[in-house]
């Protein structure tokens, strides 16, 4: 096979699930949000992106399963974050797969510009 494991960090499949984790206009949605805060309390974000409560426990829920969003209870509140490092190896693993070997997200490549979003968030 030509590349099961891309990383020592992420395998194809589990990049196949992220990936499709955010092929959602409204998944992308929810991860903007939550790159703005360190963590988000459920009910908040639901509101800040105009969902209801089970549309957003569900997206979330295929979030939680690739990995990209991590969530924790306090009583009876949820709260959830985005988990920057599992994104970082996903765009890692990518870019090793298309044959670039600079890491995007450093701030020492000056010549990096991140793409314009094609969809408006």
């Amino acid at each position: 096979m030509l590349l099961y494991v891309l990383t020592e960090q992420i395998e194809v499949k589990e990049l196949k699930v992220a990936f499709r984790a955010l092929a959602d206009v409204t998944r992308l949605r929810i991860l903007y949000e939550l790159a703005k805060y360190e963590e988000m309390n459920v009910s908040d974000l639901a509101r800040s992106i105009k969902l209801s409560q089970p549309l957003m426990s569900w997206h979330l829920r295929i979030l939680r399963k690739s990995g990209l969003v991590s969530t924790h209870r306090e009583g009876r509140q949820v709260y959830c974050a985005l988990n920057r490092n599992r994104l970082a190896q996903c765009q890692g693993a990518l870019n090793e797969l298309c044959g670039e070997t600079r890491d995007p997200l450093s701030l020492k490549d000056p010549e990096y510009r991140c793409p314009p979003s094609p969809v408006p968030l």
